[in-house]
């Protein structure tokens, strides 16, 4: 995988991704956000891949969940570090909702406008985002960069900042190791 610097960027990018990418863009410009889209020539599928590329920066993951709420079904933004995965528990008590759920794929991109595995920490109108402590624990992080190409390289307070109605609670847990199933 090659990191690019930049203008070269859309002949790698799928053409709907070309889009989402301007629009990220747009965004950081728009509101100033201090960071930088850096763009591969290949998918970046997980956060393992990313720590082996050795970019020395902590990964975060943005992740869109669907929980029965006072309207029907709702969204909640979700930010926590790489390492770790968002508590279904802590994050349904904090929206006061009901039935919890990963947000399918159709369904974030048709609430972010992004796919699964590019959703980017800021950018997101109308959907709330709680951003898990451990995020700002780090002062840059690496996160979803628009397309499956690019990684947003961000300060984290920046997060905070642009993320529609972000708000820092605890969410996050510990991922267990190996497969739950085989200790049967």
């Amino acid at each position: 995988m090659r990191y690019l610097n930049s203008a070269p960027y859309a002949q790698y990018i799928p053409p709907f991704g070309v889009l989402r990418r301007i629009m990220l863009d747009d965004f950081m410009e728009n509101e100033a956000i201090i960071g930088q889209i850096v763009t591969f020539d290949e998918e970046v599928k997980n956060c393992k891949q990313v720590d082996d590329l050795a970019l020395q920066l902590p990964v975060v993951k943005t992740i869109l969940f669907a929980y029965a709420g006072e309207k029907g079904t709702e969204y909640v933004l979700g930010v926590v570090e790489g390492s770790r995965r968002t508590s279904l528990t802590k994050l349904q008590a904090l929206v006061k909702g009901t039935k919890m759920r990963l947000a399918s794929a159709e369904e974030v991109f048709s609430v972010t406008g992004y796919e699964v595995g590019a959703v980017p920490p800021v950018s997101i109108f109308g959907t709330k985002t709680y951003v898990d402590k451990g995020v700002l624990a780090h002062a840059w992080v690496l996160a979803g960069g628009g397309t499956k190409f690019s990684l947003l390289n961000i300060q984290s307070s920046e997060i905070l900042r642009c993320a529609y109605e972000a708000e820092i609670a605890d969410i996050s847990e510990e991922k267990p190791m190996g497969n739950p199933a085989a200790k049967k």
